[in-house]
């Protein structure tokens, strides 16, 4: 009984985290699944991404898609991580930069380049823009705030794992929604059956095909749901092409199981419904850094790092050909206890604690960046891993709030950096692998390619010098239509 649960608890991380390619697994080894492959030269492999530097036409918003999980491990490296302790932040909430620009000086005041000055969160916008302060989203040259909207459904009740039916609902210039699940550390939540005017977009009928525990129905309902980090559920609405969404009532039911043995749970959760409206055919993403002292790196020293910059510049060319802007950047220091990630999971892991970090400060995309993200199945080198697949929107302060980056992982090559960034960083907006190494499982985007044909696209689960970035037109869409990501 405790080797079979252990087995199944094992198996169940592996595939929650997309674990891809082990260390020293050759062209032919069993575990890289069906046409997938580590790189022959360097055999490294992250949570599941590789593609070549190929910008992509951008699509409009009718053009959507992704899916599946997040975490990446790769041959002797791999991305997605892992975090660390509820500790101290960097001086008085952090160093704030605009486009990669100048520095604040006590560590909480920042000029962005159009010379407006953070306040005590350090979060600043570039261009003559607003300044945001406690996490919301900030109105920038004709952005208005109301495009986006806050839904509170307030506190839910779960009986042996399940809600009452909750209905809501939602404009009928509706673009795209998100559902946020804020709940026990102890379990994984998910939305468990989603239905609207549009049809079934989340069904609790188990189909016999091979689904992602704990909850396989979800992982293959029209518009793939995942649970990934306790406490925090997160789905994105729509996030592939074969699904649509329209204004009107939608009946929801919420589950959750217990992170130590799967079990239906009886709990209280805190239920948000995010949606945006209007044009989402472009977009701009804040970024917030932290650094834990990993390779000499701080809040002070980063933004005049050769790596840092480097890395920086290529993330803003692989998200531009996605139709993706990179917005304000932002620097803050989190305790040196952080360099170290060796705990993904329960309650109070390091991961965990070091996505809570960011509690109080701005909207964006949060990178963390470590030294080393041990794997708990013992094998290959984790070099990133997303705080949800999507992570979840306006909840600085929570178990998935960012994306954890093992800077030793790049080997001081900004380009290979850049690269982890931005493919945890599509996990985070909602992307999937490409194709997933452990059962060929595909994303549900019909204009990426899979198997070894499929390299050169961001979300390939593999890493290496010569990765590649593409991003497809469905892809792009589905970055665009995260909360965080702005749309003017």
């Amino acid at each position: 009984m405790l080797c079979r649960r252990a087995w199944y608890r094992a198996l169940q991380f592996a595939l929650v985290v997309s674990l891809a390619v082990l260390t020293g697994c050759g062209e032919d080894d069993p575990a890289a699944g069906a046409g997938l492959k580590p790189d022959a030269e360097t055999d490294r492999v992250l949570d599941g991404a590789i593609s070549d530097a190929t910008s992509v036409p951008v699509p409009d918003a009718a053009n959507l898609g992704t899916d599946g999980s997040t975490a990446d491990v790769e041959s002797p490296s791999a991305l997605d991580g892992g975090n660390g302790d509820a500790g101290s932040e960097g001086p008085d909430g952090g160093v704030v930069t605009a486009d990669g620009g100048v520095v604040a000086d006590d560590g909480g005041v920042v000029t962005a380049d159009g010379g407006v000055v953070a306040d005590d969160g350090g979060v600043v916008t570039a261009d003559g823009g607003v300044v945001a302060d406690d996490g919301g989203v900030v109105a920038d040259g004709g952005t208005p705030a109301e495009r986006v909207a806050v839904l509170d459904l307030g506190l839910v009740s779960l009986t042996d794992g399940f809600s009452d039916s909750v209905e809501f609902d939602l404009p009928d210039d509706l673009a795209t929604f998100t559902v946020v699940i804020d709940g026990s550390e102890n379990d994984y939540y998910i939305v468990s059956r989603l239905e609207g005017p549009t049809g079934v977009l989340v069904t609790d009928q188990e189909s016999g095909d091979f689904g992602l525990p704990p909850f396989p129905a979800q992982y293959n309902s029209p518009n793939r749901v995942v649970s990934q980090r306790e406490g925090i559920g997160t789905a994105l609405f729509p996030n592939n092409p074969s699904v649509s969404v329209a204004g009107g009532r939608y009946t929801m039911i919420v589950a959750g199981v217990s992170a130590a043995n799967q079990s239906p749970v009886s709990a209280t959760v805190h239920v948000r419904v995010l949606s945006k409206v209007g044009d989402t055919s472009q977009g701009r993403l804040d970024l917030s850094l932290y650094f834990s002292g990993a390779a000499g790196l701080q809040a002070d020293n980063a933004p005049t790092s050769s790596l840092v910059l480097g890395a920086i510049e290529q993330l803003r060319g692989i998200y531009a050909a996605a139709g993706v802007e990179i917005g304000t950047i932002a620097y803050y220091d989190v305790d040196a206890r952080f360099r170290t990630i060796a705990s993904m999971q329960g309650a109070g892991n390091d991961l965990n604690q070091l996505f809570q970090q960011s509690a109080g400060h701005g909207p964006g995309l949060h990178f963390f960046f470590v030294d080393r993200i041990e794997n708990p199945l013992g094998f290959g080198t984790i070099g990133g891993v997303a705080g949800g697949l999507p992570g979840p929107p306006r909840s600085q302060g929570s178990t998935g709030a960012g994306v954890a980056v093992a800077v030793g992982f790049a080997n001081d090559d900004p380009e290979l950096l850049a690269h982890v960034m931005g493919h945890e960083g599509g996990h985070w907006l909602g992307l999937s692998h490409t194709q997933e190494i452990f059962f060929s499982i595909e994303d549900q985007l019909p204009d990426t390619v899979t198997g070894q044909a499929g390299r050169a696209n961001l979300m390939y689960p593999e890493a290496s010098a010569s990765a590649g970035h593409q991003i497809s037109p469905n892809q792009a869409t589905v970055m665009r239509y995260h909360i965080e990501t702005v749309n003017p």
